[in-house]
């Protein structure tokens, strides 16, 4: 699995309420795969920390690990505190509705557009020069104060593998959309049965594969995807760099 989780948290329905904690990453085939679910009263930091806590019990020490979620102060403290040698990365649409409304820019200000292309370069000099082109001081400024290294690809301290925001538990909360009207111990047993269809299911594909490759990163989009590379003009600059040109990309 890419070492990356995405944490989040919705709200209960019930008569009593409460808050739904999910830790959710990708399994080798890009398919959702839940880690850990806890129940909490609210999102405090006694809550964070024991579902951090719990977290480890699970997963133990993970090298290389990124952990992505929203702007949540008590996220940060006790990611340090229980995974000390974690990466900490912000979902960069959360931060950009954040923007928005603290700047009141439009849907369609350019210096959005420039954030999400400075967000998803891989490369520093890339990042460099679409950051450049946010011709906003205060903007720049709020971006490098949030850490550039949070929700920046290029400057984050792991590997985010394109992982950019904390949509992969959207899918969850919908899917339990009416299960979180329910009481804590029906709530449980449909998130039993949703994860036991859904690995029962992937199992039974996972059987009929065939080939060393995943079902969805198999030969038929590797293929695909040299097709479109033999367009390009590859020119070998050393040993261990190459220069690519598509077209008008460099």
């Amino acid at each position: 699995m890419r070492p990356v989780i995405a944490i989040d948290a919705t709200h209960l329905k019930c008569k009593y309420k409460g808050v739904l904690f999910v830790a959710i990453t990708f399994d080798g085939n890009g398919y959702i795969c839940p880690l850990a679910f806890g129940i909490g009263d609210l999102e405090t930091d006694a809550a964070w920390e024991w579902f951090f806590t719990k977290l480890h019990c699970a997963i133990g020490d993970c090298s290389n690990l990124v952990v992505i979620s929203d702007q949540n102060l008590s996220i940060e403290n006790w990611l340090k505190r229980v995974f000390p040698e974690a990466a900490h990365g912000i979902c960069f649409y959360h931060l950009k509705s954040n923007m928005k409304a603290s700047f009141k820019l439009k849907k369609q200000d350019p210096i959005l557009g420039f954030f999400v292309r400075a967000a998803k370069s891989y490369r520093l000099a890339e990042f460099n020069r679409y950051f450049s082109m946010i011709n906003n001081e205060r903007v720049q400024t709020y971006l490098v104060h949030t850490g550039l290294h949070k929700w920046s690809q290029a400057d984050c301290d792991g590997r985010r593998y394109n992982v950019m925001t904390t949509n992969i538990a959207e899918p969850i909360n919908s899917v339990l959309h009416f299960a979180r009207m329910l009481p804590v111990v029906h709530l449980i047993e449909e998130i039993r049965n949703m994860l036991q269809n859904w690995f029962s299911q992937h199992r039974d594909l996972s059987m009929k594969c065939k080939s060393m490759l995943c079902p969805n990163l198999g030969e038929k989009k590797l293929r695909k995807r040299l097709n479109t590379a033999s367009r390009m003009n590859v020119v070998k600059m050393n040993d261990v760099k190459y220069n690519v040109l598509d077209g008008d990309m460099n």
